[in-house]
């Protein structure tokens, strides 16, 4: 089995690791313990890390949406591995933990009360409220335009142009959710271009 060398994470400071993982060196080794990941990471290409590092590649992806050759610089690794530890270590995490990630909808239910209670206790004219829509813009790289076959014409659609924010001179996605006063995403929606989400309602889920 092809071992690949290890990075030297502890050489960060605790401010930089936070800055690059969210968290520190010792916060990443609890917390591949606190998840229960194996003491080694090994992927199909025989890729073979500690779990804290591969941990520390998830948390770097999570936190700065950049490309891998980004990383490169900081994790000491190539783009194609950072990739292929990244991609495994979430499906281990998926594969124990999904059934976590459901959205328990009596959540909602017991606590309407309270939202709305907090809501008119400092916004008094909202009277009926009990979360707001929430729309979080993800940068993505320049789409190409895209052909299609509708109605046997075919078209070709301008993603570039949906998609540009004039703002930032970047193209984005946004996503829509509904966001209660402690925070907690109780439903979310598809991405919209730029276009499309100025004219695109809300679709709530059905819990609510």
């Amino acid at each position: 089995m092809l071992h690949v060398r290890e990075c030297d994470l502890t050489a960060y400071c605790d401010s930089k690791a936070q800055h690059l993982f969210r968290f520190t060196v010792p916060q990443l080794r609890e917390l591949a313990r606190k998840l229960q990941l194996p003491e080694r990471i090994v992927t199909a290409a025989r890729d073979n890390v500690p779990a804290f590092e591969a941990l520390a590649i998830v948390c770097r992806r999570l936190a700065k949406s950049s490309r891998w050759s980004t990383a490169e610089q900081h994790l000491g690794r190539r783009q194609g591995t950072l990739s292929r530890i990244c991609i495994h270590t979430i499906d281990l995490l998926y594969e124990r933990f999904s059934h976590k990630l459901e959205l328990d909808t009596s959540i909602i239910t017991t606590r309407a009360r309270q939202y709305h209670a907090c809501i008119t206790e400092n916004v008094a004219s909202l009277s009926s409220c009990m979360g707001f829509i929430d729309g979080t813009k993800q940068c993505i790289a320049r789409p190409t335009s895209l052909t299609v076959l509708h109605d046997q014409v075919t078209k070709v659609l301008d993603i570039q142009r949906v998609c540009y924010s004039g703002h930032k001179r970047r193209h984005r996605l946004t996503w829509q959710a509904l966001v209660t006063p402690d925070d907690l995403g109780c439903s979310f929606d598809t991405g919209y271009s730029i276009d499309n989400v100025i004219v695109t309602p809300f679709r709530r889920g059905s819990h609510l």
